[in-house]
């Protein structure tokens, strides 16, 4: 299943005085799905208007993992080599949709695309995972991949694990990868410094795969929190799929400031657009 989350829109950045536009083209949740991609190309191929920036925000491919805590270990994830090629096959597939291409490792990605090493050559898509990157003299785009794990709020307002999927048969669950909540935090501050060390005339996209907790986004209310065609009655109590430390990072000045964009994934059922103070 291939999530096109904005068919084509438009990013307008003031640079030196004069006003450019920007097409971008945001898909996520792409699960092997390389028919979808190129029908996606078909389609664009087509169009007088072109696609100047392609973001991906995760799960390239579907390798099933077990929740962790703390932080993945690679002798928890073998056999990880025919889903890094499954990986690397979507990737290269995107790179035919637009010149440049950004993408972040979902939940079901393989654990050796959060590492330093991981990056494709150049021509390739990038893989923004942990990095901030200048795409122009005004804009830029910071990437943070993974996902934790979803909660429910009891009467009181205490959260509470709820795990649940359609999707992913087995074990039933949105799989929380590479790091838990704690661990996103602490792992997250060096490259929060580095998001907030842009200028704060420029303009920063965030790709990541979780959205940050609080924007309609990453909030799901219909009972089937994985279909994006028919998720169904409303839930009892919404499922909220987005992190934690990203929303809190996201609501800081600075960060207001800065962030334009926020392309996320993970929540297949909130699927749309949504705002989260001025990003």
């Amino acid at each position: 299943m291939l999530r096109s989350l904005l068919p084509l829109a438009a990013l307008t950045c003031a640079q030196n005085a004069t006003r450019i536009e920007y097409n971008v083209l945001i898909v996520g949740d792409v699960h092997d799905d390389l028919d979808a991609i190129e029908q996606l190309r078909l389609h664009f191929s087509r169009q007088s208007r072109k696609c100047h920036l392609l973001l991906c925000t995760g799960d390239l491919t579907t390798m099933p993992h077990g929740d962790v805590e703390g932080c993945a270990k690679h002798e928890a994830t073998p056999h990880t080599n025919a889903f890094v090629r499954n990986a690397a096959k979507a990737a290269q597939a995107l790179a035919t949709l637009a010149p440049l291409v950004y993408f972040v490792p979902g939940a079901l990605d393989p654990l050796g695309l959060y590492e330093a090493e991981a990056r494709l050559p150049p021509g390739q898509p990038r893989n923004a995972h942990n990095t901030v990157e200048r795409i122009t003299e005004k804009l830029w785009v910071g990437g943070w991949g993974g996902a934790t794990a979803p909660f429910e709020r009891d009467a009181h307002g205490k959260r509470r694990r709820a795990n649940e999927s359609t999707a992913h048969a087995w074990d039933g669950a949105w799989t929380q990868f590479p790091f838990d909540e704690r661990e996103n935090a602490r792992r997250q501050q060096p490259w929060r410094r580095k998001v907030t060390s842009v200028p704060a005339q420029d303009a920063v996209i965030l790709l990541t795969h979780a959205g940050p907790d609080g924007a309609g986004t990453s909030l799901v209310t219909a009972k089937d929190a994985d279909s994006v065609e028919r998720p169904g009655e409303v839930r009892a109590r919404p499922l909220h799929a987005g992190s934690i430390a990203l929303g809190e990072f996201l609501a800081q000045r600075a960060a207001q400031q800065r962030v334009v964009l926020h392309a996320h994934g993970r929540a297949h059922a909130a699927l749309g657009v949504a705002r989260y103070g001025s990003a």
